[in-house]
């Protein structure tokens, strides 16, 4: 009975993770979508620039984790990985924000 019990829980949880990953996929289509909405980009769009975001907090959190072990701190925070992926994206608006005005200036100026 303990190896059927235990092959049902690994099925169960394996069954889980995938729920999980299912629904991860879909809340980042539907902010993608959101957000292509907002910026008035496409869907693939957007979810290159999460993709660019989420690599850049990657480097950001690897990094802070790299120098807190080295100066034997505890690791970020779950909520301290959350405010490095927000700083990321603003970061990544604010570039988009400067090179649309400068964009619009340019064209202005040849106007």
């Amino acid at each position: 009975a303990y190896v059927s019990g235990r092959k049902a829980w690994e099925e169960d949880e394996k069954r889980k993770a995938g729920d999980q990953a299912e629904r991860d996929r879909q809340l980042k289509e539907d902010v993608a979508a959101a957000r292509a909405k907002r910026d008035g980009v496409t869907k693939e769009q957007a979810l290159k620039e999460m993709a660019a975001e989420e690599k850049t907090a990657a480097e950001t959190i690897a990094k802070e984790n790299e120098k807190r072990k080295k100066n034997g701190q505890d690791l970020m925070t779950p909520e301290e990985e959350d405010a490095a992926r927000i700083y990321a994206e603003a970061e990544t608006q604010k570039k988009k924000n400067a090179d649309a005005t400068a964009e619009r200036i340019k064209q202005e100026k040849a106007a």
